[in-house]
């Protein structure tokens, strides 16, 4: 599985739907960077929706894929995803100081290799999913004392911001986002892409380089006893709340080493009762931890668009 979370992947046809606001040069004589929004016949729309507070996207991601020999059956094969992601400055439109709602939709459509002709355990597309129109994360998030304190609040997804590595985000295949470890031993695969679940996350960054963040989810995405977890939660609209808890707990540490590195220390407690699948006996909770170093080996000497750095923890920004 693979966190909302966007993923950049070979075999992967993406199209973005909506260009980024513009960038204005420093200069009167530099060019602004070439985009759809600065070739466009009339002014960008978005440019008074973000005025007003209001900021949405949207992206499609497709992928071809064609077994030509293995797996269980030979064969091509299409999937895609449509997704509507809509963020709301609240200070902006309610007077509400620091405050942001975030909803995430997933119109998911085709059947990936992984189903159709792999049968393979951790899929190898990082978007495959059951074809469906999914609601996939609906929080608020409150900023206080300049950034200090974060909190977020309603249907999270952990792989979001849990156990990632940015780097890894690079590759397709469903175990570069959310791990095979968690996916494979959690209830329903864990809060993590497709599906989401009830939460509160709590971050704290006292600077740039450093972040502590931990958050309590509702313990299973879906019915725990359900054959198919995405089935019994089709649409991300079941809000359970009944499940015994979940907990994540993570610090991130930028640092140079000669070049930009991130190290990511965390673990999570899983309160539910399992049965072992090697064993077939009652385990009282399913527990682990991780740790994820992202190091930056080389750096070109042209700036690009994004580029990876130590600093700046927390929400991905453009490189500038």
């Amino acid at each position: 599985m693979q966190s909302a979370g966007g993923r950049f992947r070979s075999a992967a046809l993406t199209l973005a739907l909506l260009a980024s606001t513009p960038v204005c040069a420093a200069e009167p004589d530099v060019p602004a960077t070439p985009s759809i929004a600065t070739s466009l016949p009339f002014t960008d729309p978005r440019l008074a929706l973000l005025a007003a507070g209001i900021d949405l996207r949207y992206n499609y991601i497709g992928e071809y894929f064609n077994v030509v020999s293995g797996g269980v059956s030979n064969g091509s094969s299409f999937n895609g995803r449509l997704e509507q992601t809509l963020y709301l400055d609240l200070q902006k439109i309610s007077g509400w100081r620091g405050a942001e709602l975030h909803a995430h939709v997933f119109g998911i459509h085709g059947q990936g290799p992984g189903v159709k002709h792999l049968g393979d355990v951790m899929s190898i597309s990082n978007i495959e999913a059951l074809e469906t129109v999914r609601l996939f994360e609906l929080w608020i998030e409150q900023s206080l004392f300049d950034g200090f304190l974060n909190i977020r609040f309603g249907q999270l997804a952990a792989d979001s911001e849990f156990f990632v590595s940015d780097t890894a985000a690079q590759f397709f295949n469903g175990t570069f986002g959310w791990p095979g470890t968690t996916a494979a031993n959690m209830l329903q695969g864990g809060p993590a892409y497709p599906l989401a679940t009830p939460g509160v996350r709590v971050a704290l960054k006292p600077s740039d380089d450093f972040l502590f963040q931990a958050a309590i989810y509702n313990g299973s995405p879906a019915d725990p006893d359900a054959e198919d977890g995405q089935r019994d939660n089709r649409h991300g609209l079941s809000f359970r709340m009944e499940d015994p808890p979940l907990v994540m707990a993570e610090a991130q540490l930028g640092y140079v080493f000669g070049l930009a590195g991130k190290l990511k220390v965390g673990g999570w407690y899983e309160f539910s009762d399992f049965t072992d699948k090697l064993t077939d006996q009652p385990v009282a909770h399913n527990s682990g931890v991780y740790g994820v170093i992202d190091q930056a080996l080389w750096k070109a000497a042209f700036g690009g668009r994004r580029q990876f750095s130590g600093a700046g923890l927390g929400r991905t920004q453009p490189a500038e």
